[in-house]
């Protein structure tokens, strides 16, 4: 832990957004890994339903549907309630409620994405603020003093690698 922080304070105030965008990308991960967990399950008892599905067990299904919150559970109720309008109408009421069910998926992925593509702009902008550094440096005191260039050169790789190591994982997890 003294490690991590002893870089984030080597790699400047760059590094402040960077770590706050790390801890949003972990908590959007976590929360969307538990949820889809919760979600993926498929109500068994409503797939048996809807494979030995007759008019007499409309009620049935209906019932279990209205108890059971799944996306395709809803789907199936919307199916059912709606079977006596034409193909084509209930194909578009599928579309819709399809969407709509899916929608509380998509929570946070925007803020991911987002993520991923700006943490590496940032540890760039770190990479810029850490040579002006070492160019002042330079101007200074010349370019003789390793010492004294050393500070901006490892501030410039510390927020570049952090931009990388917060944006490449939140773009892997983004596509899962």
């Amino acid at each position: 832990m003294k490690f991590l922080l002893k870089l984030i304070m080597q790699g400047g105030y760059i590094m402040i957004p960077i770590s706050l965008c790390s801890l949003i990308a972990l908590t959007i991960v976590f929360e969307r890994l538990v949820f889809l967990n919760k979600k993926k399950k498929v109500p068994l008892k409503l797939v048996k339903m809807i494979k030995n599905y007759s008019e007499e067990k409309v009620k049935h299904i209906i019932a279990f549907c209205k108890h059971d919150k799944s996306p395709l559970s809803e789907i199936v109720k919307k199916i059912i309630l709606n079977r006596h309008l034409p193909h084509s109408e209930v194909t578009e009421i599928i579309q819709v409620t399809g969407r709509q069910e899916t929608e509380c998926f998509d929570r946070g992925l925007f803020l991911l994405d987002l993520i991923a593509a700006i943490t590496p702009l940032m540890g760039l902008l770190g990479t810029v603020l850490g040579m002006i550094q070492v160019f002042n440096t330079i101007s200074h005191v010349g370019s003789g003093q390793a010492q004294a260039l050393s500070a901006g050169i490892s501030k410039a790789l510390i927020t570049t690698v952090a931009g990388l190591i917060v944006a490449i994982p939140s773009l892997a997890f983004l596509h899962f």
